[in-house]
């Protein structure tokens, strides 16, 4: 009896797991095609933000006098960073459609048993609704009621499991990425403002933010991920929504500017750290509560367990 239990938790929880993974693929596909359309309007303004750059470039060769030399400065300077933001975008989108290709081939396979493990579950319910119509009668409609209640607990579960394990992912990711400009930070803290940075301390620094760069890519995938999650949870069960859920979607765009306003005209990296460890305790909190709503969970599937057994010592008793 316990081993057929266990077979059936086991295969509602694979089931929900594929569902979810079902809903996940109708999601990825929509955004790989907005990505992929995003793809050519940035092709296009990265192609004209560098005309821009080298159209200044030629013209800083010409003799111009020091009040227009300034102004043509300060524009040369708006237009170099205008091209950079042009570029990491553009590369984070083709990163971006890369990753969504990616996870959609693995989500491709494991969508190759649904059918499979659709069928075994509808087996297995069947059977233990035989069962209980056959051995208990008179117990049915309570039984029945119990497992239904059960059966929902498992999902939820598997849904919890599931975000908390992206959950996690995208704290460590994020941690990685404040250690590596951190790193950075320190360089540059040693030589101070107003001394020139040996060029061996700044290859290191660059090579810190490059690290923390490239690993922005995959933090961005997994909190996109969690806020799917997230919305699953939501439609499953009602619990308190976070409020800063927002700025995951907009994770690139703030790291950009805070990133390019302090490599290049602060020469610091406070506000850039400061966002990050912003998001990641956003996470941690999300991860502590999902967790709560896990062991909440749990507790309550045991309490039907429990009950279970005394509706049937109930019924044998009297």
């Amino acid at each position: 009896m316990a081993n057929k239990q266990n077979k059936l938790d086991e295969t509602i929880e694979l089931y929900r797991s594929i569902k979810l993974a079902r809903h996940h693929y109708t999601k990825l596909c929509v955004r790989l095609d907005e990505a992929e359309r995003k793809l050519d309007l940035l092709t296009a303004n990265l192609e004209k933000e560098h005309a821009d750059v080298l159209r200044l470039e030629k013209t800083s060769l010409k003799g111009i006098f020091t009040k227009i030399l300034i102004n043509h400065e300060k524009q040369y300077e708006i237009e170099k960073q205008e091209y950079l933001y042009a570029v990491l975008q553009y590369n984070e989108c083709i990163k971006t459609i890369e990753l969504l290709e990616f996870e959609k081939k693995i989500i491709e396979e494991k969508l190759k048993i649904e059918k499979e493990i659709e069928n075994q579950l509808h087996a297995l319910l069947l059977a233990r609704d035989t069962m209980i119509s056959e051995k208990y009668p008179l117990l049915k409609k309570e039984l029945v009621k119990l497992n239904k209640e059960y059966d929902h607990n498992l999902g939820y579960k598997r849904e919890l499991h599931e975000a908390i394990i992206v959950g996690l992912k995208a704290q460590d990711i994020l941690q990685k990425m404040i250690d590596h400009i951190q790193q950075a930070t320190k360089n540059q803290e040693m030589w101070g403002a107003y001394r020139e940075m040996p060029k061996s301390y700044k290859e290191v620094s660059n090579s810190q933010i490059d690290k923390a760069h490239a690993l922005s890519y995959k933090a961005k995938q997994y909190l996109q991920e969690l806020e799917d999650e997230l919305e699953d949870i939501y439609r499953y069960k009602s619990i308190r929504r976070f409020h800063r859920i927002e700025e995951f979607q907009h994770f690139h765009g703030i790291y950009y500017d805070r990133l390019i306003s302090d490599w290049i005209i602060q020469k610091k990296l406070v506000s850039t750290v400061s966002n990050l460890i912003g998001i990641q305790d956003s996470v941690k909190q999300i991860v502590a509560t999902l967790k709560i709503q896990l062991q909440q969970t749990e507790r309550a599937n045991e309490y039907l367990e429990q009950r279970k057994k005394e509706v049937l010592i109930g019924k044998l008793s009297d």
